[in-house]
């Protein structure tokens, strides 16, 4: 008698992605998109002289501070655990943070970064601040969202855009 068997299967180590895919990157990358797309939208049709409020102004400008002192440790400070930031440079990344942001804070030419005053803000938590920036002779925006994790306001994604 004659038994038929299946055909062995080979399993081919990957990088762990399979057929379910890896959903990170096009999380944060819908997330970012979002991000923007309501930062801009309320930039050009949004508020001309918007209420800010003092909490939120506080951490933004603290954020761009620190970004223009080249301090990457307080910057990353004031955002969540795994925020991101994400500029033309990182969009295929998904963006950086942690260790890698702070390091990018600290050897980037930051020196000549000015930020100008808060162009347009979200009314409600979750809040979604533009404001325009300035770095050499490149002008471009800074879109932050902004959360609150555990009772505190914090930057939950982060962009520059030339």
């Amino acid at each position: 008698m004659t038994t038929m068997s299946e055909p062995e299967r080979q399993v081919t180590p990957g990088d762990g992605r399979g057929s379910t895919g890896n959903w990170t990157t096009p999380a944060v990358a819908a997330l970012l998109a979002l991000v923007v797309g309501f930062g801009l939208g309320w930039l050009v049709f949004g508020n001309d002289s918007p209420d800010v409020p003092s909490d939120v102004e506080s951490l933004v400008d603290a954020y761009n501070q620190a970004w223009s002192d080249g301090d990457g440790e307080t910057a990353v400070s004031l955002m969540t655990t795994g925020a991101r930031f994400v500029s033309d440079r990182y969009v295929a990344e998904g963006g950086i943070s942690g260790d890698e942001l702070v390091t990018h804070i600290e050897v980037s030419p930051t020196s000549s970064l000015e930020f100008g005053k808060i162009e347009s803000v979200t009314g409600d938590l979750p809040y979604v601040v533009v404001t325009p920036g300035k770095l050499g002779t490149n002008e471009g925006i800074a879109v932050s969202y902004i959360v609150e994790e555990q009772g505190e306001l914090k930057i939950a994604a982060a962009s520059w855009f030339d």
